[in-house]
Formats: C-alpha cells, sequence, structure tokens
C-alpha cells in the first residue's frame, strides 16, 4: 500500500511528510523488532503512542486509550477555575468548574472504548471536584450527594456516576 501511495504521489508531483507521520503497531502477536517502512523512499518511524485529534492511542495487545492526558487537562482546567474563584458562591464554582472540565471528560468518549478502570480514573477526577469545592473529606463518597444536587442529568455524563465515588 505505501509503495502504491509512494507511485501515485509522485505521478501528482506530491511529496510526503514523513516527519509528520508515523507508525504504532497493535494486536497479540506485536514482533519484537518490527520492519522498516517507507514512505516516499523514506523512513517512518514505529513509536509507542500517537496523538490523533487530541486522543492518545497506546501500543499494545489491544488499542488502549492514554487517560493519564486527559486527567493532566482536566487538572489544568480546575485549577485554573480554582484560582480566580476565591469568594465565589459554591453553586458558581460548580458551574464554572463543570463548563471547563465536562468537555475535556466526555470529548470523543462516545467513540473510544475506555475500561472500567479508566472510566473509574475519570469518575475520581470528577468527584474530588465536588469534594474540593463543597469540602468534602477524602473518604466521604459524594454519589448521593451530585445526584440530590440534580447534577448529571444528561446520559453523556451519567457515565462517570454508574462507576461508584
Amino acid at each position: 500500500m505505501l509503495d502504491i501511495a509512494t507511485v501515485t504521489a509522485e505521478r501528482l508531483l506530491l511529496e510526503f511528510n514523513t516527519k509528520k507521520s508515523v507508525c504504532i503497531a497493535f494486536g497479540p502477536r506485536i514482533p519484537q523488532s518490527l520492519p522498516l517502512l517507507l514512505l516516499g523512499h523514506k523512513q517512518i518511524e514505529w513509536r509507542d503512542s500517537i496523538s490523533y485529534l487530541g486522543v492518545t492511542f497506546l501500543s499494545g495487545k489491544h488499542i488502549e486509550i492514554d487517560c493519564n492526558i486527559i486527567k493532566r487537562k482536566f487538572y489544568v482546567a480546575c485549577n485554573c477555575v480554582f484560582s480566580n474563584c476565591y469568594g465565589i458562591s459554591e453553586v458558581i464554582q460548580l458551574q464554572l468548574q463543570e463548563s471547563y472540565y465536562l468537555p475535556i471528560l466526555t470529548y470523543a468518549t462516545p467513540a473510544l472504548n475506555l475500561s472500567t478502570r479508566q472510566l473509574k480514573e475519570i469518575n475520581v477526577c470528577c468527584n474530588g471536584v465536588y469534594r474540593k469545592i463543597f469540602k468534602f473529606h477524602q473518604w466521604e463518597s459524594v454519589k448521593s450527594f451530585i445526584c440530590d444536587i440534580g447534577r448529571f442529568s444528561n446520559e453523556e455524563t451519567a457515565i462517570f456516576l454508574s462507576y461508584g465515588a
């Protein structure tokens, strides 16, 4: 396929940018030594992870998403809001937090096959915001509190509640 793409590009006077092209391997039998792949007579680099449309995929037996990057983006957004919310009511803080962090946590989730463990990790992030705003202790569950105040009413965000507090 790469040879056909190279020939077609040459006919159309196009050139591939191999610095922006990478390969990643998925599957149960990934060899120790991966074959050399050429595109436009230039080598394509093999990587352990790739980022595509803001989602980082990890090489392995199965396609897996790197949730650490999602969590980092989440904490950056939350800390930005917290640093500018002194003296603001808890309800307003919560609305600001949700407007910033929910798009980060739910971006592309319908298309991603997140594991139960990954969904729990994301849920922990979400619950931490409630604990900080409403001054819950780390050992206290916020699940019933979140339901009682009417949060997560739509299906897209309710996914986090189903994995405990």
